[in-house]
């Protein structure tokens, strides 16, 4: 009966050995994943105001990840289009690019690397896209490097909209490029009169 309690024992001792070195083996796989995206690149795309020209909107296409994003490539709904007009009659026929970022793509992005295009002004914008938007799907792939190798092709999708820049305040934030501007005039006013 004692040699029947021992193998129960040894039995026991077993599964719940093997219980945990499946269970180490998930956690060193799953902290290796987490260590992976760490360093994942993720490519993406979106409008913001130019600072320092309040009234151009610009499209950013940003690296947020912690990784360098390599062969990035962009898939849009549309052509990429430029547009200007601060007021409805003011608008420019679109101009559509034959190359750069969304047409030739982007070979090596660092992680915050980013890309700043001229999209255009709001009216000359709405008048080519009217309440539509646009979607792009970014494809890259991440350097491993160990290996100097490259990492199966990853994607993300993104919008450029337009709608939530209607009504904004496009008033220059910078005081003081405004105060050079007023003291260049001033200083133009002050040589006619001298002169």
């Amino acid at each position: 009966m004692l040699f029947a309690d021992a193998d129960g024992v040894a039995v026991a001792n077993l599964i719940t050995t093997i219980i945990l070195a499946i269970l180490t083996a998930t956690y060193v796989v799953y902290t290796g994943r987490l260590v992976l995206a760490q360093t994942d690149p993720c490519v993406i795309v979106y409008a913001e105001n130019d600072e320092s020209r309040p009234s151009i909107l610009l499209v950013i296409i940003k690296n947020v990840g912690n990784g360098i994003a390599c062969n990035v490539r962009f898939e849009l709904s549309e052509p990429f289009f430029r547009a200007f007009g601060l007021s409805p009659g003011s608008e420019t026929p679109p101009d559509y690019l034959p190359g750069g970022a969304f047409i030739d793509g982007i070979p090596i992005l660092q992680a915050g690397g980013t890309r700043k295009i001229v999209w255009g002004q709001y009216a000359g914008l709405k008048k080519v896209l009217g309440e539509r938007f646009i979607r792009i799907k970014c494809q890259f792939e991440r350097m491993d490097q160990s290996e100097i190798a490259l990492s199966p092709p990853k994607s993300t999708e993104c919008i450029l909209e337009l709608a939530s820049f209607a009504h904004q305040d496009i008033v220059d934030p910078d005081g003081a490029r405004q105060s050079a501007k007023v003291l260049e005039k001033i200083a133009d006013i002050l040589a006619k009169q001298l002169s």
